[in-house]
């Protein structure tokens, strides 16, 4: 959460835009930065890609005055809107202080607008946060567009109960921009406030027990202590002068190895060229129901820090099947062998909604190739894009070893596959 230093009394706030991809988000940062007068704004940095806008976050530290003597500023992140970069937006919510969701308008864009709130709710439990206990406000944007929802048919969707404030906005011509951060920063000043006021009752609480008990001590009230040691008076002569060296006792080292006791070493650590490879790659492939197409996927592959270095990943599997059914699974992978260079890997992703997701990496053929990811969910299978069903790898090869037989026996025979 908020970042209180006592040292330099100051207190740092962080405030994340959420939403959908091409909501408008970063339209919302550019504005509130072309608004602020230089003395109270930051650099804004915008990296842009192809597929939108912003990438990674949106940065702008903003002078907001004083609490209690403490001065405060607020840093405004934005997050990425594809779902293959759901991990960068884990990333950015970490330590959030309040939430901008801005909402898309468009028709078309509701069933984004719902994923991408369903979205931050898992965000945040997995660092043990709810969205009710964080200051947030709904931006519902691009309002001036034809045919776009009403305010009404929008709260309604995103927020029946009514109970988290709402605004009208026009990004794009800073409607609604200022009133919206003025909401949700009024909102976190206000929780910061009370966090303050009870951090300082409680410290004056503390100082006036430990002023009552000096008191007493002091008057002989109160509990008893020992009393103060007493002190030896040195011999007639020594006074002032101190005391005489001691001769040190030199040590044998021979004698000193002889002594102590025989100690494991650890092994050396393996050379850097037979480490476990860690990858990191997104993946567009298709999806086939027995041999019929029915979608397509994107997989992201990236390393999870793990402290034995086993070589665990994190995948992110996003379908989107018969052209409006959306799937999402994710959840860390461990590999059910040694990774060896050069060979493909066996990846099983367990215990995700009572199935056991098998992904095959196989590794780049040549310098400057990317590798290819072959995914098995239940029954449906996912092929690298340009591959056809035909050319699937061998079940024996996904199937970890040491399987039960109930998974064995969820398998497709290799026949029905040809």
């Amino acid at each position: 959460m908020a970042s209180i230093n006592s040292a330099t009394r100051e207190i740092t706030c962080k405030i994340v835009y959420y939403g959908p991809g091409m909501s408008g988000k970063t339209t919302n940062l550019q504005m509130i930065h072309h608004g602020l007068p230089e003395t109270n704004r930051g650099q804004l940095v915008t990296l842009d890609t192809q597929q939108e806008r912003t990438l990674f976050f949106d940065f702008l530290p903003i002078d907001l005055g004083t609490i209690e003597g403490y001065t405060t500023k607020f840093q405004l992140y934005t997050v990425p809107g594809q779902v293959y970069y759901n991990a960068t937006r884990k990333l950015v919510l970490r330590g959030v202080d309040g939430i901008v969701f801005v909402a898309d308008s468009q028709p078309d864009k509701m069933e984004e607008n719902l994923e991408s709130l369903d979205n931050l709710h898992e965000n945040l439990g997995e660092y043990g946060y709810r969205l009710e206990e964080i200051p947030h406000v709904f931006q519902y944007n691009k309002q001036d567009l034809p045919g776009a929802l009403s305010p009404h048919d929008m709260q309604k969707a995103l927020n029946p109960g009514g109970e988290v404030p709402s605004i009208i906005g026009v990004a794009s011509e800073g409607k609604g921009v200022k009133d919206t951060l003025k909401i949700v920063a009024s909102a976190v000043l206000r929780k910061l406030r009370h966090q303050i006021q009870s951090l300082t009752e409680g410290s004056a609480a503390a100082t006036a027990t430990a002023t009552a008990s000096v008191a007493a001590a002091a008057s002989g009230r109160g509990t008893t202590s020992a009393p103060p040691p007493r002190l030896r008076a040195k011999p007639q002569g020594q006074q002032g002068a101190a005391a005489p060296a001691r001769p040190r006792k030199l040590i044998d080292p021979a004698k000193l190895r002889a002594q102590r006791p025989q100690l494991r070493r650890r092994p050396a650590a393996a050379p850097a060229s037979s480490q476990q490879p860690r990858w990191e790659f997104t993946q567009i492939s298709d999806v086939f129901w027995h041999r019929l197409r029915i979608g397509r996927a994107i997989i992201h592959i990236e390393p999870r820090a793990n402290h034995d270095g086993e070589g665990a990943h994190l995948i992110d599997a996003n379908l989107r099947l018969w052209g409006f059914v959306r799937r999402n699974q994710s959840g860390p992978a461990d590999p059910t062998g040694p990774i060896r260079p050069g060979h493909r890997a066996r990846l099983l992703i367990s215990g995700l909604n009572g199935s056991s997701p098998e992904v095959l990496v196989e590794p780049p053929a040549g310098e400057g190739l990317s590798p290819r990811a072959w995914m098995r969910l239940r029954r449906l299978r996912l092929v690298p894009r340009g591959e056809s069903l035909s050319a699937w790898p061998a079940d024996e090869d996904l199937v970890p070893a040491g399987a039960p037989p109930e998974a064995a026996a969820t398998q497709t025979p290799k026949d029905a596959n040809r």
